[in-house]
This record gives C-alpha cells, sequence and structure tokens, in this order.
C-alpha cells in the first residue's frame, strides 16, 4: 500500500516602592537632573533579565527536534484492557466501515478503545506513543521499504502525517532515526519513522503489547518489527510485501473476530492467513513475528 508551538509567560511587574519618611519637593515627579528614580531602574532591570530567562529555555527546548516543540505525552489512567487504532491511513484511503467493526469488536471483548486519526500521526505521537499499556495497537499506517540510490533496502518507514522538512529534526535524520517517504514517485514529502528511531527515540513502552502493521512490506524483513519487540512488543503481525487497502482491512477485521473468540495470536494469525489469502494484487501473506507468537 505505496504512499506545528508557541510559548507564552507573563512576567508580574508591582509599582516601584517610595521612599518612606521624607516629603516630595516640588518638582519631584519628574526625574532629578535627568536620571530614573532607582525604583524603576530595578524593575527594568529584573524584567529584561526574566525575558532573557524565558528566552534561552524556550530555545533549549526547541533545539531538541530540530525546531519543533517537543510534547509530553499525556499519560491515561490504565483501566484495565485497552486497545489503540491508529489510522494514519484515513487521510489517504479512509475506511470508516472498518474502525465502526473493530471497534465493536473490540468493545464487545471488553476492550476500551482509542481511536487516533491521520492527522494526530505525527512524528511526536510516534515519540510519545503509548503514553500507557495497550494490549493490543492496530496500526493502520502506509509503510514502505527504504530505498537507497532507487534501490529498495533492508529497513521498513512508517509513514507520518507531517511534512518534510531538511531543517526540522536534522540529529535525527543524520542518525538514520527519521527519513523522507511519499506515496509515490516525486510526490510531496513526509517524514518516516525508521526502526533506530522506535529503538532510541520512542519514549513510549510497548509493555507486551500486539501490534498490528497494516501497512505494506511490514515483515518483508524483520528490521521494524524487531524494534517493536525491543521496545516491548510481545509479537508483531504484518504483511511480507505490498498489499491493497481493501485487503489489509478484511484480514485486520477477521483476525481481531478469530481473537475475539479467544484463539492464540498464532492459531489466529494462521487462520486468518488461510481464510483471506494472499493480495490479490501482489500476493503477499499474512506472517507472524517472533514466528512462535512471543
Amino acid at each position: 500500500m505505496p504512499h506545528r508551538k508557541k510559548m507564552k509567560r507573563r512576567a508580574q511587574s508591582r509599582p516601584p516602592e517610595g521612599v518612606e519618611g521624607e516629603e516630595p519637593q516640588a518638582g519631584a515627579d519628574r526625574a532629578a537632573s535627568g536620571r530614573i528614580p532607582k525604583g524603576w531602574f530595578a524593575l527594568f532591570i529584573g524584567t529584561a533579565v526574566a525575558v532573557l530567562i524565558v528566552f534561552v529555555l524556550a530555545l533549549v527546548a526547541l533545539s531538541r527536534s530540530g525546531g519543533q516543540a517537543v510534547e509530553e505525552p499525556a499519560v491515561i489512567p490504565n483501566t484495565g484492557h485497552r486497545a489503540a487504532i491508529v489510522d494514519q491511513l484515513s487521510l489517504t484511503q479512509p475506511n470508516p466501515t472498518f474502525v465502526e467493526a473493530a471497534t465493536e469488536i473490540l468493545k464487545e471483548s471488553g476492550y476500551a478503545v482509542d481511536y487516533h486519526p491521520g492527522e494526530e500521526v505525527t512524528v511526536e505521537f510516534y515519540r510519545t506513543f503509548p503514553a500507557q499499556p495497550y494490549d493490543l495497537i492496530i496500526y493502520r499506517v502506509h509503510s514502505a521499504l527504504g530505498r537507497e540510490d532507487g534501490k529498495p533496502v533492508d529497513w521498513v518507514t512508517l509513514f507520518t502525517s507531517d511534512s518534510y522538512h531538511e531543517s526540522w529534526y536534522v540529529d535525527e535524520q543524520k542518525n538514520r532515526r527519521l527519513s523522507k517517504v511519499s506515496y509515490y514517485e516525486n510526490g510531496p514529502p513526509y517524514f518516516g519513522i525508521m526502526p533506530a528511531f522506535v529503538q532510541s527515540s520512542m519514549k513510549g513502552d510497548l509493555k507486551g503489547s500486539t501490534v498490528v502493521l497494516m501497512g505494506c512490506d511490514g515483515l518483508a524483513t524483520e528490521t521494524i518489527a524487531k524494534a517493536l519487540v525491543d521496545k516491548g512488543a510481545k509479537a508483531v503481525v504484518s504483511w511480507n510485501g505490498l498489499v491493497t487497502g481493501n485487503h489489509t482491512d478484511a484480514a485486520a477485521e477477521q483476525l481481531l473476530r478469530y481473537l475475539a473468540e479467544g484463539l492464540p495470536l498464532k492459531e489466529a494469525v494462521e487462520k486468518t492467513a488461510a481464510e483471506i489469502g494472499p493480495d490479490p494484487a501482489y500476493g503477499s501473506v499474512l506472517r507472524l513475528y517472533p514466528p512462535e507468537g512471543g
């Protein structure tokens, strides 16, 4: 399936304190000999220092992400079984019918479901997600084998909704944690999440989650799956090649039904792969990593 923060801080001021015990002389309401009263001078210096401190702190925060403000994860109370649907694909191939069906299956199985539409799926989203444990994470996102000099390589990239800028996230680009991706040749570029980002930049801990990567090439190599498992995932389900949107949606829905029936993950993947079959256009097959199911 080939395919933003401002800081405000107000400095509070108070009127300068007068000199007690002396009566003002004529013209005392003006600065004597053109000098600024001492109280106002001290206030001016204090305000300037405060503004400078705020400016320096802002520069430090922005430098962490190559000019992009870093968001802290919003911690959601852990209230039992939870699942997340990360739907970056909704920006280009929306399928509300799948989302509704998957949500209904999960809720009937006792899960609370968190849904994240495509516009939320930014670099910072990947960095801080998840803020709390999930039993199941469904990444309905574009993904693809990386390319260098026009040739495919062995790492897999997950797409974000962030437009690519060469001057953003400079360090993470140099360290091969973020890449430039597009949905088609010479198409608009976006940031892509590389395996090293999951391993070294991702703050969230997957804590035993089962991860379903619905996009292309998730298990064409083991690089992104291994990175997710190293980050705490129990197992990763994905395709070993290109896959069409309708086919991966149908497979994910059937997989959820088998899991809701209580089938072990490995058996559920095998039965889904047998029933849904290879992708009709590309021949890719649903796979599990690690093969024993974690």
